[in-house]
């Protein structure tokens, strides 16, 4: 028998299979996409600045901050965030998206259209990437150019209320089929509106609805309409859908338009589910924490490589939110055909 050979053979095989061994930890130290990744220690410290456009969506911005975090971008370790809250004024959210530019942030992120329009504005000319959330009708409201390659340097997640606001009017029907003129308050001049009530007035009509539009330039014009409709007796308009226009939902409007309608038992189909959980019927909306992560995956995307240009447009996940008691105390019923797995009930 040949030792050696039987020796040279034995050491060979154990060679291959430590060799083997050693491949399999290597790649396993690479990780696969990452998703589970949170070993962010390149050294640096990305900067982002955040404009929240309304209050209404603060927590999506907790939720995009969330989510970088579990992907291993953690606030104070890496990454760090400048948000400023512009309480629906276009004003502050220019000047904070140009002290963004001055302080060359890493990115952008953005809630609501005018925020992203602020953001387009001041980057236009520079590397700076910008993640929007909540724009209804990007391309119409010219935030990018194009929803599959949005090019330049934004991209985000679209608010898709202008595809779907005539669901929100089928909804409404199916719980109150009575209704036959729906009340319609907006400000023309706020960019999501002209979308929205174009999808608004070709859906309504084949329903057999009536639109009784009014329009408003300010949040504090609803308190004395709806005095003068109270003055002149019963309500002209069988119920209220609000639309995407914070022109409408700020306080001053909301309130008025909530108080007014609980005194005639009017259903109000609404944009928000906070204004749900306050005593509007339903609605049929973008949910703020799923666009969120979904805002922070494509910033993740961008911050490790990828142009903005090149990554999609994304829709925002829709689903449901209705009041039951809303809906008990009208002496309404919810047919259960409308009621699935995702929808939120507020009893």
């Amino acid at each position: 028998m040949n030792i050696g050979a039987k020796f040279n053979g034995r050491w060979s095989r154990r060679v291959s299979w430590i060799a083997l061994v050693l491949l399999v930890l290597a790649l396993a130290g690479c990780g696969g996409d990452g998703d589970g990744d949170n070993d962010k220690d390149d050294g640096r410290t990305y900067r982002i600045g955040v404009i929240s456009g309304s209050d209404l969506f603060n927590s999506t911005i907790d939720a995009f901050k969330a989510q970088l975090a579990e992907n291993g971008y953690v606030e104070g370790e890496n990454i760090s965030y400048d948000v400023q809250f512009a309480a629906n004024d276009a004003e502050k959210m220019a000047q904070f998206s140009q002290k963004f530019v001055e302080d060359k942030v890493d990115l952008i992120f953005t809630t609501a259209n005018t925020a992203a329009a602020a953001a387009r504005t001041a980057t236009e000319g520079t590397d700076i990437p910008v993640v929007f959330t909540f724009v209804v009708a990007p391309v119409e409201t010219r935030v990018v150019t194009d929803l599959t390659r949005p090019g330049g340097n934004l991209t985000g997640v679209r608010n898709p209320v202008d595809v779907f606001v005539g669901k929100r009017v089928e909804i409404l029907l199916k719980i109150a089929p009575d209704v036959k003129r729906l009340w319609v308050p907006y400000n023309p001049a706020y960019p999501t509106v002209a979308a929205v009530l174009a999808a608004l007035r070709i859906d309504a009509p084949t329903l057999g609805v009536e639109l009784v539009e009014t329009t408003i330039t300010a949040a504090e014009d609803i308190p004395p309409i709806l005095d003068a409709y109270e003055q002149a007796g019963d309500p002209p308009f069988d119920a209220i859908i609000i639309m995407p226009d914070l022109t409408v939902q700020g306080p001053a409007s909301w309130n008025a338009i909530l108080a007014y309608a609980q005194k005639h038992g009017l259903m109000i189909s609404a944009n928000t589910q906070s204004q749900v959980e306050e005593g509007a019927l339903f609605s049929y909306l973008s949910n703020n924490e799923s666009t969120g992560k979904q805002a922070a995956r494509l910033a993740r995307q961008i911050l490790e490589g990828i142009p903005p240009a090149d990554l999609p447009v994304e829709t925002g996940e829709v689903f449901l939110v209705i009041n039951l008691k809303v809906a008990e105390d009208a002496g309404l019923g919810v047919p259960n055909d409308i009621i699935g797995p995702d929808t939120v009930v507020i009893r």
